[in-house]
């Protein structure tokens, strides 16, 4: 009976040791104000504007795919906590939680940043041009929730800017000498970057269903007549159904991650890919 106290006292010391040290690594963290934003591209964007003036949480974990995604109690929990949630408004789980969440968490403002209203495609963010718009939103959003802080969002918001023209810059100059401009993708996340450069996005789902056998055929078909010499995945879907066409095709797979917080390094990674095929 002695042996299991002592078990059970040295477990619990640990734990209190544990979360002491966890309390002083993140007691500024907790003391920050908490802005929720659906997908990590937000955050970076976010954090980009509000420094360390507020605790920027992402609603959808990295590698999950924010079409279909449930949010766990725990998140939901953590979101009672924020004043604010950014979202794009159109990927499948904002159109199903937003109203959700609105009648759980009637306090928290929900602010839909997206440049585009009421498009097919809600990648919004995959092109710096729409990146730009997006800032500018979560800035003018930020504002109305903190304005002792103004001077300082509006210069970062001057940085950005800055930092979207000379990205637009460093993709132009890969895309402009891309030969064959047309590509191949699972998930149609790309129609805004091919948009802005002048590129041709050909994808194998279809408003989340795969192709029939017929459909297939002739989307091969179509590659093979366009030379495409790169196919792009996802990293949340299966890379074995775009190696089996690009197989038929010649062409390369490479896997993206539009959903990265490391944005801007995923653009560039895009258009380099491109240029080199």
């Amino acid at each position: 009976m002695k042996k299991h106290v002592y078990i059970l006292l040295m477990a619990y010391s640990l734990l209190i040791i544990g979360c002491g040290t966890d309390a002083k690594t993140n007691t500024k963290q907790e003391s920050q104000p908490i802005i929720t934003v659906s997908i990590e591209p937000l955050r970076y964007m976010t954090e980009q504007i509000v420094g360390d003036k507020f605790q920027v949480v992402t609603f959808v974990p990295e590698g999950k795919n924010p079409e279909s995604y449930d949010p766990s109690p725990k998140q939901m929990m953590k979101l009672s906590q924020s004043p604010l949630f950014l979202m794009i408004g159109d990927l499948g789980f904002e159109r199903m939680w937003s109203h959700k969440i609105s009648e759980m968490l009637p306090d928290i403002k929900i602010a839909n940043i997206s440049p585009v209203k009421g498009n097919a495609d809600p990648h919004v963010w995959t092109s710096p041009k729409n990146m730009r718009q997006i800032a500018q939103n979560i800035f003018q959003v930020v504002c109305t929730l903190d304005s002792t802080n103004i001077a300082l969002y509006s210069e970062n918001l001057g940085k950005i800017n800055e930092d979207m023209d000379q990205l637009d810059e460093e993709i132009r100059h890969f895309t402009d000498s891309i030969r064959q401009r047309t590509f191949l993708i699972y998930h149609p996340s790309l129609t805004y970057f091919a948009h802005e450069y002048g590129l041709t996005q050909l994808n194998i789902e279809n408003e989340g269903k795969e192709p029939s056998v017929k459909q297939l055929a002739a989307l091969i078909e179509k590659c093979k007549e366009h030379q495409v010499a790169t196919v792009f995945v996802q990293k949340e879907f299966d890379v074995q159904r775009s190696q089996l066409i690009a197989n038929e095709i010649n062409a390369k797979v490479v896997v993206i991650d539009p959903l990265s917080y490391d944005w801007r390094g995923e653009m560039l990674k895009i258009a380099k890919t491109l240029c080199a095929q």
